[in-house]
């Protein structure tokens, strides 16, 4: 909820004129598809629409047809249920030419046994470094040179296993198994809303079917995990240093890429933040200050 929160904050503080928190139980499909569908229909072009979502991303097998490299979906785990990328690109599909859409995402694809053991060699290497501002967000007992944390990384790194990360190192990271996404996936009273959305969504559930201008700022590369810090005050890493760099001021020109590559500076390697443009395309969007109105 602290991610949440701030990202709220930071939209009022922008003199964004409306604002929604969807959390807990409010945090439903229906709900947010309804909440898109409503900011589509009445946003033209110059404007912005500024969606955030901070919490446990994962994929699932692709059965639409629609990606080609690595054929899954990847979805937010939203209160009751998985929010489907086709589902996404279909929503982002209904907004007008011209307007902006910046899509913040605190999460990551998937917690496979290949992806939780990279992410555990780059924590052993930043811890090797011993460098504070490469190991954000440790437990204090994670940043010394001896002692437990670095056997358990060691072994995280041939096994995978991420089950008890957070007691070990003070962080956690945003995924769920690919288990627990197929079992998510195939639930009976689930499973036919998720059909029937890729069924709707049909050939605009790709980013070239998006009309308006869109921009993705994604809390890790495709092949990372994003984390969150379960020790102090709990919240996503890339939503700290998110908040941080929009705090500096930094260069008040600076333009969405390199403001996450300010971003980037601060955070550890095993997560590094993405840039993905989407839609029509628009250097005027590309390049202005983060979060003009």
């Amino acid at each position: 909820m602290n991610d949440a929160n701030d990202y709220l904050d930071i939209a009022k503080k922008k003199k964004f004129q409306k604002s929604k928190l969807l959390k807990d139980g409010e945090a439903t499909i229906k709900e947010a598809t309804r909440y898109i569908f409503h900011a589509a229909s009445h946003l033209n072009s110059g404007d912005i629409f500024f969606v955030t979502y901070a919490g446990h991303g994962t994929q699932v097998d692709d059965r639409s047809g629609d990606e080609a490299n690595d054929r899954k979906d990847e979805a937010w785990c939203l209160h009751d249920g998985l929010f489907l990328d086709d589902w996404q690109y279909f929503l982002w599909s209904k907004f007008k030419p011209g307007v902006r859409i910046l899509v913040v995402s605190d999460s990551c694809h998937s917690g496979t046994v290949s992806r939780v053991a990279s992410a555990a060699r780059g924590l052993m290497a930043d811890l090797a470094r011993g460098d504070g501002a490469r190991t954000l967000g440790l437990a204090p007992n994670a940043r010394g040179s001896q002692g437990n944390t670095r056997s358990f990384a060691d072994r995280l790194a041939r096994d995978g296993n991420v089950g008890v990360i957070a007691d070990n190192i003070g962080l956690a990271p945003r995924t769920i198994t690919p288990e627990q996404a197929e079992a998510a996936f195939t639930q009976p009273e689930r499973n036919p809303i998720y059909v029937s959305q890729q069924r709707e969504a049909g050939s605009a559930s790709v980013p070239a079917s998006v009309g308006a201008t869109g921009i993705l700022l994604a809390g890790c590369q495709d092949h990372q995990l994003s984390w969150e810090a379960s020790t102090g005050r709990p919240g996503g890493l890339f939503t700290q240093q998110f908040k941080k760099s929009l705090a500096e001021n930094v260069q008040p020109t600076v333009g969405y890429s390199n403001f996450l590559d300010h971003i980037a500076q601060a955070m550890p390697e095993y997560q590094r933040p993405n840039f993905f443009p989407f839609g029509a395309e628009d250097d005027t969007f590309f390049n202005q200050t983060p979060l003009t109105i």
